[in-house]
């Protein structure tokens, strides 16, 4: 976290505490985080910015604030508008010398705070609320358990590296504040516990959950992991449903889970592809370069024998082994883990992106590759970079897919996991303190790269196909100004052949009962199958729906899949790319259509996004 304050050097925002309460359902984790600050001095603080880090890809659904003077809190309540009408509201109010307050998203996984006017001597306390999904690793063969790992992260500059200019030159270095964290752990079989840090777990009678809890006095010197290993399987989809009612019409939401592969299940290799290893020694691995050359040596021994491999490594340059892939035998085998052995951290900053270039300038056209990124992902041009990936994934069908490997205790999970997301592969990050744990995420990692490629995932709702690359049922259309109206069914993914094989990836549906007609109001079955390369299809569940409490009050189907839909929206992976008319990418059209969905779902629906932020004014509250 840093804390940004006014000019004056006398005047200062101290961090006090942060209390985070965590709900775990399943593999959903709702987060309520509280932090307290103390303006150390009598003068009054025009403003103050803190900026801090978030689970990548979680949904920040409420942000509050309490002023505290003399033993007195006023609460400021918040509201979600247009980023750029947020923030004229704020600095209107500011001005005005009003208690006021904004967040903004910076990207995916950070976020800036901005208070105005505190007054001297004053506590300030503000309330995040927000949800996200834990992290599965791919079953194995013959599993009878399910591993899901919650990753808080506490840090922002060192996992992005150099950050660019309006980062840089005006945070404090802070002090050591208290932190807690008390995470409630709900409906999981037999669970046990292992974390990077030191935890204390016990059985709550009372709340009929299982209490984590985790107290430190400290300035955070990395991310916090905690391991969850159950005695049930993962194995099975799940299918909710939710309407809504009151101010908002009649909505209606699903969230469909689809069940990862198990690689017991799958089939033999039926083609010959290249695994290329794509290895970060960039100064920023100088205390990881012994995690990364484990990790080499764990995937190099185990590579089947009928492939062919290569390793490059990056930094400020980057370059190969050999210069195309070879077969991998005793004699390859030797030579690689030499190589690896001498390898050092001595190769500059972190151009991830300009590797994956040259990579790939490197390829045949026809070629059929896994490349294998092991980073500390310590790069801050994610979209750039993720993109590529998504780029290059879509031009060769499927032919190149990526995986991500995070090491360290301060990845960046939006690149590693977005490396693998849009690369149509699969992404584990692993931080050394556990052995078997470690082992088990890289045997995983490799088995994932040994899966055929190229197959596609059909979903059906009550016998309806859904379509694989518009989203919807219907046949779309161009409003008056030729632009294209949404359909009425909009769907997360909007590409459903995008969606992935390796993890429980979740599929979102949105739609109302009048514009989307071919979906009943209460579905009742969906029926999920995987078609191969040949056009064979084979089916995987069939998963009965259910119905979740009409209450009117948290909507939590819909804000999930408001969210998700942001986020295509972000990646420019939405129904907007999707359609047959499409604007060109990047054109202003695109852009501005883009944008006025955007600031819609999240304005609709309470969400922090790209275009949409929290402002907060003085409420009646104390």
């Amino acid at each position: 976290m840093t804390v940004i304050t006014s000019e004056s050097a006398h005047v200062s925002l101290l961090p006090l505490s942060l209390h985070l309460v965590v709900t775990i359902v399943d593999d959903i984790a709702f987060f309520r985080a509280t932090h307290t600050f103390w303006n150390n001095s009598s003068h009054d603080l025009d403003r103050a910015a803190f900026t801090f880090p978030l689970p990548a890809g979680c949904a920040v659904s409420d942000f509050g604030c309490d002023f505290g003077h003399r033993g007195r809190f006023r609460s400021i309540t918040s509201k979600v508008q247009a980023r750029e009408d947020a923030r004229f509201a704020f600095e209107q109010s500011a001005q005005a010398k009003r208690p006021t307050g904004l967040l903004e998203q910076n990207s995916t996984e950070v976020f800036t705070a901005t208070i105005g006017n505190i007054a001297g001597h004053a506590r300030l306390r503000t309330y995040l609320t927000y949800f996200g999904y834990l992290r599965s690793t791919l079953l194995q063969k013959g599993s009878t358990s399910r591993d899901l790992t919650l990753t808080i992260p506490s840090s922002i500059a060192k996992r992005y590296g150099v950050p660019p200019p309006q980062f840089q030159g005006s945070g404090q270095a802070l002090r050591p504040f208290l932190t807690e964290y008390n995470i409630h752990v709900y409906h999981l079989a037999q669970p046990t516990f292992t974390s990077n840090k030191k935890i204390r777990w016990e059985w709550d009678s009372s709340g009929g959950s299982w209490l984590v809890n985790y107290v430190r006095m400290h300035s955070p010197p990395g991310d916090f992991e905690l391991c969850i290993r159950t005695a049930s399987s993962s194995g099975e989809g799940q299918a909710f449903f939710e309407a809504t009612n009151g101010t908002l019409g009649h909505q209606f939401a699903m969230m469909i889970t689809i069940p990862p592969k198990q690689i017991a299940n799958t089939k033999p290799r039926a083609e010959e592809s290249d695994i290329i290893f794509l290895a970060d020694r960039s100064g920023s691995m100088q205390d990881k370069i012994g995690a990364l050359k484990k990790a080499m040596n764990v995937f190099l021994k185990g590579l089947p024998t009928e492939r062919r491999f290569n390793i490059w490594c990056f930094g400020s340059s980057n370059n190969s082994m050999w210069r195309t892939s070879v077969e991998y035998n005793a004699q390859t085998l030797k030579a690689a883990e030499n190589e690896v052995s001498s390898w050092s951290a001595n190769m500059g900053g972190t151009e991830l992106l300009e590797a994956l270039r040259a990579l790939d300038r490197s390829l045949s056209s026809t070629s059929m590759v896994d490349i294998i990124v092991l980073t500390d992902g310590q790069v801050w041009d994610l979209d750039s970079t993720v993109g590529f990936v998504k780029e290059r994934t879509e031009a060769t069908r499927g032919r190149m897919r990526f995986f991500a490997l995070g090491i360290g205790t301060e990845v960046s999970h939006g690149l590693v996991e977005g490396i693998a997301k849009y690369g149509g592969g699969y992404s584990e990050v692993i931080q050394g303190t556990n052995p078997t744990i470690y082992a088990e995420r890289l045997n995983a990692m490799l088995g994932a790269a040994k899966v055929n490629h190229i197959s596609s995932i059909q979903v059906e709702v009550d016998g309806r196909l859904l379509s694989q690359s518009t989203n919807a049922f219907e046949v779309v259309e161009w409003n008056h100004d030729g632009d294209p109206i949404p359909p009425a069914t909009l769907s997360s993914p909007a590409d459903l052949s995008k969606i992935g094989g390796f993890t429980r990836t979740r599929l979102f549906l949105m739609y109302d009962a009048v514009s989307s007609p071919l979906i009943d109001t209460t579905p009742r079955e969906v029926c999920i199958k995987e078609v191969d390369p040949l056009g064979f299809e084979s089916s995987i569940a069939r998963i009965q729906v259910i119905r979740m409490p009409n209450d009117g009050v948290a909507n939590f189907i819909h804000k999930a899949a408001a969210r998700a839909l942001l986020g295509d929206l972000e990646f420019r992976e939405s129904w907007i790319q999707m359609h047959p008319g499409a604007p060109d990418a990047g054109s202003h059209q695109e852009i501005s259509l883009t944008r006025r969905h955007g600031v819609h779902l999240g304005c609709t629906w309470g969400l922090v996004s790209k275009w949409t932020s929290f402002f907060i004014q003085v409420g009646s509250g104390r």
